[in-house]
């Protein structure tokens, strides 16, 4: 089972990364069209939909590895209770 969940984990990252470079090449593509004029109206809906695939494919990924969206550089300055305290609120808020 262990193979067959690292497997499906590398597919959701593998997924995941192609989705968030599609996301990151139409918003350009969105931004050089307003500049030079070009219509290119399906650009949103294709970031959009790209930018939610990345997303459903990196959650399951971070909560297998123990992890959580959150920011890094506050959370490493909270330690102990504290920090204990705040991933329950963080939890309890979902």
């Amino acid at each position: 089972m262990k193979k067959l969940n690292d497997w499906v984990e590398k597919l959701q990252i593998i997924v995941g990364c192609a989705a968030l470079s599609i996301f990151i090449l139409m918003v350009a593509y969105q931004v050089v069209s307003r500049f030079t004029g070009w219509a290119a109206y399906f650009t949103e809906e294709i970031s959009t939909t790209a930018f939610i695939w990345a997303a459903f494919m990196g959650a399951p990924v971070m909560l297998r590895r123990n992890e959580h969206y959150r920011f890094a550089g506050i959370a490493e300055k909270f330690t102990g209770n504290c920090f204990g305290s705040m991933s329950l609120s963080a939890c309890a808020s979902c």
